[in-house]
């Protein structure tokens, strides 16, 4: 994935994310950190990212339904 998508994947996801992505593919932050800088590639780590970007738009759509 080039480091312009990374970077927009990255600023769309809650705060928080980084101990997220390490808890559910067992990497440290350090490696989370460098495949988000575009130094490593990973898969899983990616994979993680947009779970939970995917997560947060369910839980935010949810939330928009009950106050309608």
């Amino acid at each position: 994935m080039k480091e312009e998508k990374l970077r927009k994947l990255k600023d769309k996801l809650p705060r928080g994310h980084r101990e997220e992505i390490t808890k559910r593919t067992g990497f440290t932050l350090s490696y989370v950190d460098a495949v988000f800088g575009g130094r490593r590639f990973n898969q899983k780590i990616i994979d993680a990212a947009f779970e939970i970007l995917k997560e947060e738009k369910e839980k935010e759509a949810d939330q928009n339904a009950l106050l309608n």
